[in-house]
């Protein structure tokens, strides 16, 4: 779908909201088609029912870090709520690899908390845990 195209966009998210709840209905416990289904329910403005699907995507699956990254993108931009995504993302951030710290720097995503004083933290340990910055010494 093209940038820029609402209609498109719509109907996407409409087919994946589809498709998700086929999938779920064969595999109740299938986190990423709840994550996925979540994301384009609240773009479809129906927020409670994401944040149910939300809900049960991290309940069956807790472990998977796409998904956990996935949402907390999802709570930035389409719940507004960062405190929730600063949650998901401290646990996220508790073993990432390199390449996942360089590109959450690039993720327009997490623009609407990059100058949350809990991120930059959260980002900068992850960082010095990695060795990816120098130590300030003494």
């Amino acid at each position: 779908i093209a940038l820029g195209d609402r209609e498109g966009a719509i109907a996407a998210a409409r087919i994946n909201v589809e498709r998700t709840e086929q999938a779920i209905a064969q595999d109740q416990n299938n986190g990423v088609a709840l994550g996925h289904g979540a994301y384009s329910l609240a773009y479809l403005g129906e927020i409670d029912r994401a944040r149910d699907w939300t809900r049960r995507a991290l309940l069956v699956d807790p472990d998977n870090q796409t998904l956990r990254y996935n949402i907390a993108c999802s709570m930035i931009v389409n719940f507004k709520d960062l405190d929730a995504a600063l949650e998901l993302l401290g646990r996220y951030f508790a073993q990432p690899s390199a390449s996942l710290v360089h590109y959450t720097e690039k993720d327009p995503d997490l623009d609407d908390i990059r100058d949350d004083p809990r991120f930059q933290a959260i980002v900068a340990d992850a960082k010095k845990r990695l060795g990816l910055e120098p130590i300030a010494s003494d």
